[in-house]
Parts: structure tokens; sequence; C-alpha cells
């Protein structure tokens, strides 16, 4: 059949006329796209991908396509007005086209990248305004106003690739070949680097002499002094309370002080063009954030960043939380850098030629691991792949690796040419979003929120520990004495002290409390969970508890205190993976190792007619050993198998399966198994691999979270299937075997 579709600029104006595409019942609308560039979209727009385009569907019924009963420049004109005015609505990429019942003479409408500017309050009457082409390549993109998530990550274009650089451009690898390259001494500084660096032989090249040798004193003197630390000493990287954290002061002692100063001790000649910031100092310049149709200011930062005529060449954020807080500085650091390099590869005569400018971002955890992404481009792509070489502190050998990339990203930055427009164009383009906030008032990305009293932490004012009273949550005083009766303790999540109230920033649901055994001289937390009335999650735990052998990726529960209330259910403390940190502890094996985690504790539920309806991100859990638990049964229920229907919506809004409909819509039948598998799928693919991995769990995931519910494979003995024979199971069909 054909499909008349029509091209839309960001402006909402139509571009050229209607054209045909053939299509078949199979293809998906993602296949419309393809067809849509290869018609209409030739060379000269190669840097606009199939995955940039979106395809609308007019609900206005006047825009359908008829030579004899309407002009075609009024059928154009009602289209764009109709897009302009939000009467669309956009079709889904795996949407099949034998399911979306379109018509002979309908037109479907494809946008081409970029956004109008919004800036009114009122979303039913929107100010368009219009973006300077130059620049609107680097704005940033968020799902919410205030900071960035994981998510945000990929809503930016930006992807991972292979680290074994089989498929990076040759810029790439020649670009890690530089940072690895051992540095040259002098014969005069043969003997003092020999004498003063452990492990010398890995740093330097004594193999030629070279009296233009780019070591100097200094760095021999600070690269021995990380070759001979004894890391134990300083860091004691466990994941208890009295964790001694490896914080940003840390990691500019033992790296970024040393390397600030070897950069401002340049010659005079090459100072101006690099310079340094450290402690979160402010870049020379804004960006802009567009937020759902609004846009923002945004001023970025970073912990130590190094520049060249003004424009950020490698940035660094040190996280010093504990384990189990989010990394939100690796996000804002990746979305920051992704923008620097569209900037650079568009718009600098040095490199939008061959787009082949790098951009470094160097993120350490508070476990003393860093992780160094190389930020960049390929021609004929608009997305920012990113490249990753991991260190552990702990490890002479990777604190002297780690080293040698910073300085032999120094010298290679003082040495690199330039074509002398760079400071030009970074001034411009600072001097521009700067006429443009105050053009149209923009407001803050990350203004602060209109609360009362703010938050304390516990660090701020430790006199004040000896004079604290213990606020029950929510003023509950009666789960608190419940709990004691049978020997818990509640650790205390609200404290009063003379100096103001305290508070946990990341505090539990309202139904859940932090205890330990009163008999416990560790105090072991664990938690304790108020159950609903009518909640089924006790019986459903204990019928599993009865099955032989048990899951290791199911919860169990240590004891259930009962209450007229509902009763209260004891679980161990674990870990969850709603944040970044916790599975980045092992790298991609670590996010592998959870994703096949969380199918084989779905499929255990499935085997044994147990649908969970609540898969999502706070969901599952895991302990130090990234062993994937499923917790929360409050809505789960028993199934006889996945032909089992049900008519009521459960769940948790994104992570829920289409079918189900929405929770304030009409009633829909779905089978809740095969809801189970969508929900599961989408964890994997947008949380816990997010492009890392193994791809193999990654198309299977992609399977799983199929369009027709049919399609989706079972997950009931998934991890008995070799890798090998992965290729079958992503062709299985269906019914749980």
């Amino acid at each position: 059949m054909k499909i008349w579709l029509l091209l839309i600029d960001h402006n909402f104006q139509v571009i050229g006329d209607t054209f045909p595409v053939d299509s078949t019942d199979n293809d998906s609308v993602y296949d419309l796209k393809k067809k849509a560039k290869e018609e209409r979209l030739g060379p000269s727009r190669a840097d606009i991908l199939p995955a940039d385009l979106t395809v609308w569907r007019c609900i206005d019924p006047t825009t359908t396509f008829s030579d004899e009963d309407l002009d075609p420049q009024i059928l154009k004109n009602q289209i764009s007005e109709a897009c302009s005015n939000k009467r669309v609505k956009e079709l889904n990429v795996r949407a099949r086209v034998a399911k979306l019942n379109i018509s002979e003479n309908e037109i479907l409408v494809v946008k081409l990248p970029g956004q109008p500017v919004v800036t009114s309050d009122q979303v039913g009457s929107p100010i368009i305004l219009q973006v300077d082409p130059e620049y609107e390549h680097c704005f940033l993109k968020a799902h919410s106003k205030g900071g960035f998530t994981e998510e945000d990550i990929q809503f930016n274009g930006i992807m991972d690739r292979d680290n074994d650089d089989r498929d990076a451009p040759e810029f790439v690898k020649k670009y890690k070949q530089m940072l690895a390259r051992k540095r040259k001494v002098a014969d005069n500084m043969r003997g003092t680097a020999a004498d003063i660096v452990d492990g010398g032989d890995d740093y330097f090249d004594y193999s030629t002499a070279n009296v233009s040798a780019v070591v100097v004193k200094q760095e021999v003197i600070h690269v021995g002094q990380i070759s001979s630390l004894y890391f134990g000493e300083h860091w004691e990287l466990r994941n208890d309370g009295n964790t001694r954290l490896f914080k940003e002061c840390d990691a500019n002692w033992l790296f970024f002080y040393t390397i600030a100063l070897q950069i401002k001790s340049r010659p005079s000649s090459i100072t101006p063009r690099l310079s340094v910031k450290l402690g979160q100092e402010s870049w020379p310049f804004s960006l802009i954030i567009k937020v759902d149709e609004l846009y923002h200011v945004y001023k970025p930062k970073s912990d130590f960043l190094v520049l060249k005529f003004d424009l950020p060449r490698m940035a660094v954020e040190v996280n010093s939380t504990l384990l189990g807080q989010s990394a939100v500085d690796h996000h804002r650091m990746m979305i920051q850098g992704a923008s620097v390099v569209r900037f650079a590869n568009t718009t600098l005569d040095t490199y939008k030629n061959e787009k082949n400018f790098v951009f470094v971002a160097i993120y350490i955890s508070g476990n003393g691991q860093a992780d160094r992404y190389l930020l960049y481009q390929k021609k004929g792509s608009n997305q920012v792949f990113r490249n990753l070489r991991t260190f552990v502190f702990e490890n002479r050998g990777d604190r002297i690796a780690f080293a040698l990339e910073l300085y032999n990203f120094c010298s290679a930055l003082a040495d690199e040419s330039d074509s002398g427009d760079t400071g030009i164009k970074v001034k411009k383009l600072a001097t521009s979003v700067e006429n443009f906030r105050n053009k149209h008032s923009l407001p803050a990305f990350t203004g602060k929120s209109k609360t009362g009293k703010s938050k304390r932490t516990a660090n701020d004012d430790e006199e004040d520990q000896p004079k604290r009273r213990v606020r029950p949550k929510g003023g509950d005083e009666d789960a608190a004495e419940q709990l004691e009766a049978y020997g818990y303790q509640v650790v205390p999540d609200i404290l009063e002290t003379e100096g103001g109230t305290w508070e946990l920033i990341d505090k539990l649901p309202p139904n859940i409390r932090t205890v330990y055994r009163q008999s416990d001289r560790n105090k072991t937390e664990l938690i304790a969970k108020h159950l609903r009335k009518r909640s089924k999650e006790l019986d459903i735990l204990k019928y599993l508890h009865t099955i032989r052998p048990q899951s290791p990726h199911v919860i169990s529960f240590i004891e259930t205190i009962p209450s007229n209330t509902g009763g209260w259910l004891i679980l161990p403390k674990l870990h969850s993976i709603r944040y970044q940190e916790v599975m980045d502890r092992r790298g991609v094996r670590g996010r592998d190792q959870l994703g096949r985690g969380l199918i084989d504790g779905l499929g255990y539920l499935h085997e044994h007619g147990i649908a969970h309806r609540d898969i999502k991100p706070d969901n599952p859990v895991c302990d130090d050993d990234l062993c994937l638990q499923i917790i929360d049964f409050d809505v789960a229920i028993e199934v006889q198998d996945e032909n089992t229907e049900v008519d009521e919506y459960r769940g948790t809004r994104d992570w829920t399966a289409l079918e189900m409909g929405e929770e304030d819509g009409p009633r829909a039948i779905y089978s809740p198994i095969k809801a189970d598998r969508w929900s599961c799928g989408r964890v994997l693919l947008r949380h816990i691999l997010v492009g890392k991995g193994d791809n193999r769990l990654s198309r299977f995931a992609e399977r799983l979270m199929s369009t027709d519910p049919q399609w989706r494979p079972s997950v009931v003995g998934w991890s008995a299937v070799p890798l090998s024979d992965m290729g079958k199971v992503l062709t299985v069909r269906g019914k749980d075997s």
C-alpha cells in the first residue's frame, strides 16, 4: 500500500509537497522514517538520521489528501496549523502499519529535528521564537527542571561504544594511543626518575635520549608520590556509614593540584591559551536547556576543568556520596561534554570538516574508581559516542596509568594547532546565549525551590548531636512501639536539636522503617514494611518460601510481626538499583549480572504462577555482590498461566505495558504475565543496560517490549539457554514452556 507523507521543519513550516512511499503491513513507523529519509533527504542532509525524525498523525479530519476537493496549498496550511496548535499525536516507532488503520488518502507528518522556543507559561498559547540555528545543535534537553537523570543521557543523543576500538574512528584510536604513550625523559633526569618512581618503566621511556624531553622534575616527583602511596592507609573502601570515601579534596591533593600548577607554570606564550578551574567553578559561558516546551538558562560547572581558548577540553567530577546515592554529577558532566563536542564539530573551523573533536570526561566515584570517557562524533551522525577506560586507584599501576594520561593530555593540548577562531566563537556563543536569555527572560534551570526551611544533613553541626530528640516518621509513635515490643529499634529519619531540625534527604516511603534488633551490638540495619490489610504480599512470600529450590533473585522475609493495622514484614536491607552508582560498581559486567538476575527472578515467579505487576527500577535490590532480588509484592497476584487475564490497572506510570491503558482511563483486559515481560524489558533497556553490556541481552529486552503481547518471549528458564543459542530465544513467540 502507499502511504502519503509530508515534511515539516522545527517551526512547523511545510517543506515541499506530499509524497507517497510503499509500505507493507509488517512495516513499523521506524521503517516509514527510513523511507522518508531515502525519498526526500539527500546527501546534503546526511547529518539527519531516521532516529532524528518524528512521525505525527493529524487529528484534524480536514488534513486528508484530495486533489479534486482541496487546493494543495490550503491543505499544507491546515497541516501546518494543526501541528503548531498541537492537534497531532506522535506515533510509536515500534507501531506496525497494519495496526494504525491508515486510510488511503490520509497524510502522516514527518518532522525534522529541532524545536521552537517556548517561553510562555501558558501551554495553551505558547510564544514561538526563532532559535539561532548556529547554536541550536548544542542546546541541552532534560525531562524535568532542576537536574539530570540517566535517562537524560540518551535523551541528548549520547551513546556507548565498544571499548576495543573495533568501530571507533581512526582519530579516536590515535587519541587513545597518545594518552597511553610513555613519557620521554632526558639523560640528566633518567637516574632521578628511576630512583623516585616505583614502577617507572610503565611511565617513562628511557630508550633514547631526548634533549627536548617533555618531562620536568616536578612531574617526576609527582608521579613518584602517586606510585609510593599506600592507598589503604588513607581510604578504607567499605560500604558502611563509617567509610572514608575518596572525595574531591583527595582527588585534588593526589592529582589535580599538581596538574593545575604545571599548566599555570608553562611559558607565557602558552599560558593564555590553557587555563584551569577548580572547585565547582562556573564555565565561561551559559547553555540553554529545553524542558518540555519551556527553555531555561543553565551555567555549567565542574570540579576540575581544563580549557583552551575558554573552550572546555576536559571535565572532572568527583562523587563523594555514600554508595546508593544517585550520581547526578556524572549525568551532568556527560550532557555538558556532549554539548561541547557538538559546538566544536559544527562551529569551529579546526574540527567541522572532519568532525574529529574529542572531549575528555572523568568521573571519580567515592570508592576510588575513575571512569575516563572520550566523547566524540562520527561523520554523518548527530549522536555523541563515548569510549570508556576504568582506573582503580587502589592499584598502583592504575594510578600511574591515570597520571600518564593526564600529563599526556596536557602536553598534547598545549601543542595542538588551532585555526585561531576558537576564542572568538566561544565568546560569541556566550554573548548570544546571554542576549537570548535577557531578551526572553528565560528562567534558571537549577533555580531554588520555594519551600520552607532548608534541609540539613548530619554533617552540618556536629556539636548539636548530643542534644537531639527523635521524632518518629510522620508522627506515628504507634509504629515505633509495635516494633520495639518485638525487639526492634526504629532508626529515626527526623531529629530535633537546639540547632534546628535534621532530616534525611533520601527518605523511605511512609510505610517503610529502617530498624535493627535491640540485641544486635553491630546494629545491622533491616527493613520493616507495614502491610495493607488487604495485601496478599505475606501470603505470596510464604508460598514462595515453601518452594524448593528457592530463587536467589526473590526477596525472602526474616520475620512477621502481627498488628491490627495490617502487620509488619522484616526484610534484609539491601542496595536499591535505582541509583546508577550501585550498578556501576563492577562496570559493564555488573550491569549484565543485574539484568540476568532480573530476568531469572521474574521467570521464577512466572513459573510458579505469580505475576508481580509492578516491575520498575525501585523494586529490584541487590547485595554487595550485585545479586539482584525482586521486592514489593504488594499488588502481585496468583495466576493460572500466561493466558490468565485481568481488567484492573496496577503498576507505575511509564513502566507499565501499553495494553494496560491508563490508570484513570477505561478498563482494559490484558495478561499480567505478558505485561510483566514488557516492564522487565523496559527496566533492562532504560535503566540497567542503557546501551551497555551484552548486545544479545539488549536484543532480548527489546523483544520483551514488543507492542504485540503475543510476541514477547517467555522469561521462564531463560538462564538455562546458552548465549550461543540466544538467537533462537529471540524468535520464541508467546507461551511459557
